[in-house]
């Protein structure tokens, strides 16, 4: 329904709920940048329409820069913008439907009651009220009405997610599967592991002939000078001397074909030439060169401390020479494949049920190669990585997997025995309130769905084209 627009679904509601959770009191105004507008429709949904004015009024409020706007024109700022507006535009037609509601004195107890506008005896002081309006530029119909949608917005929230009681059997599984004490036993499998100096020559060849399109790099021959003022016009300050010379430079370009032709008159600027140079060996001295990999003509940088001129001269897509730095990659990629088979090999193993505790004690006749250890909670990540003990809490007593530290090493892991935990009021409060947050996540992305099959949206792209063409 939406994929004219990024990431609608994603955004939809999630822009709302910011709004209401996050930031109840920042309102910004643009001071009527944009004045008039035609009425074309930028959008309906079913028998809505949002007009171009309605779009425009819409950007004023966010109160962004119309300079950033145009900087972000490229990077769909436009569309965002018009995602903001259809979201709240859902909200909206939700609370109309369903028959929400606030009165004028709910309103105004609201905010006589907000603490940004409390004295020290907390008192409401109309003075506080009014110099938060002068400082956000807006006046009073402006805030409450504003004030007021983000009220009715929070009850429709409220109506679908909130008074929520977590179920006494999610609340008791949580506490048993995340917070038992698990006793485990483990290895490492780096002694496992077949060694880079243990892969032949013939299979750093085979591997090399076996793959030679993808171990391809780029290459390239280049001359470059670097100029300074010592070197250029012999001082040592940047003057208007040397500046001339450079925009002298600059100017005659595209008139040679040579660095030596460009620079033949300047004798104390040094040509250095590089051949072979490979693109990914992350040299910091020549960064800049990879973003002229298909331009054969010269070319000048200013690096800050010195200007740098440079030529291209010839590209090529080829396999390096088999020295010891690529042979000791290739060996690498060979371990890290290898390792991998062997992880894999294991893995089936134990999902196949044919991973025994003999298996597991055949990894090292040293037995002090195994350790043993607890872990508290399914938040305790002082060994393994959290997604690795996540793994483990659950996994049941008598089981084997693999997992990783945070150095990326990995270990074969044997569950000994789970305790469980009993848990004080404080620890049963948070995890209620997790098991709260997730429910609401859960009826939040379902009354997503739902409002993407409620309300059909066209877009107009010429209206909103246009609009985009405004900031330009």
């Amino acid at each position: 329904m939406l994929g004219k627009l990024r990431n609608f679904s994603k955004t939809k509601l999630a822009s709302v709920l910011v709004g209401i959770i996050i930031i109840p009191f920042v309102f910004w105004g643009m001071g009527g940048i944009f004045q008039g507008g035609n009425t074309n429709n930028v959008a309906k949904i079913g028998n809505h329409s949002i007009s171009t004015q309605n779009f425009l009024d819409h950007i004023n409020s966010i109160g962004l820069n119309p300079e950033l706007i145009k900087n972000n024109l490229d990077e769909n700022i436009m569309s965002e913008f018009l995602n903001d507006m259809l979201a709240k535009k859902f909200i909206e037609l939700e609370i109309n439907k369903l028959g929400i509601s606030m009165s004028e004195e709910n309103l105004i107890d609201l905010i006589k009651n907000n603490n940004d506008f409390l004295d020290k005896d907390k008192q409401f002081k109309r003075s506080k009220y009014e110099k938060f309006l002068l400082e956000n530029n807006l006046n009073a119909a402006q805030f409450e009405k504003r004030l007021k949608r983000r009220q009715l917005e929070k009850i429709l929230f409220n109506y679908y997610g909130g008074g929520l009681k977590s179920p006494n059997v999610l609340i008791n599984s949580l506490s048993a599967s995340n917070n038992s004490l698990i006793e485990i036993e483990y290895i490492n499998l780096d002694k496992s592991y077949k060694k880079k100096d243990q892969f032949s020559n013939m299979d750093v060849n085979k591997y090399l002939e076996e793959n030679s399109k993808e171990l391809e790099r780029e290459f390239i021959n280049f001359k470059y000078a670097e100029i300074n003022p010592k070197n250029l016009v012999n001082s040592d300050e940047f003057n208007d001397e040397f500046f001339n010379k450079i925009d002298e430079l600059e100017n005659n370009l595209t008139k040679f074909t040579s660095l030596e032709e460009l620079l033949k008159n300047y004798t104390e600027v040094k040509i250095n030439e590089i051949n072979n140079f490979d693109l990914s060996s992350n040299n910091k001295d020549f960064d800049y060169i990879s973003d002229y990999v298909n331009q054969y003509d010269i070319n000048i940088l200013d690096k800050n401390d010195y200007f740098i001129i440079f030529k291209i001269n010839n590209y090529e897509k080829k396999i390096p020479t088999l020295d010891k730095k690529f042979e000791n990659e290739i060996r690498n990629i060979l371990y890290q494949k290898e390792k991998f088979k062997f992880n894999n090999e294991i893995l089936n193993n134990i999902r196949q049920n044919k991973f025994n505790n003999e298996d597991f004690m055949k990894f090292s006749k040293n037995i002090d190669d195994y350790k043993k250890t607890k872990l508290n909670s399914i938040r305790d990540d002082n060994i393994f990585d959290i997604n690795s003990v996540k793994v483990l809490y659950a996994l049941p007593e008598k089981s084997f997997t693999l997992v990783a530290d945070e150095k990326d090493d990995v270990y074969l892991v044997k569950i000994l025995k789970i305790n469980k935990k009993k848990l004080d009021d404080k620890e049963i409060m948070q995890i209620s309130n997790e098991v709260n947050e997730k429910i609401k996540n859960e009826i939040y992305s379902s009354y997503d769905i739902y409002l993407n099959n409620e309300y059909k949206v066209e877009i107009n792209d010429n209206a909103l084209e246009r609009v985009n063409n405004f900031f330009k």
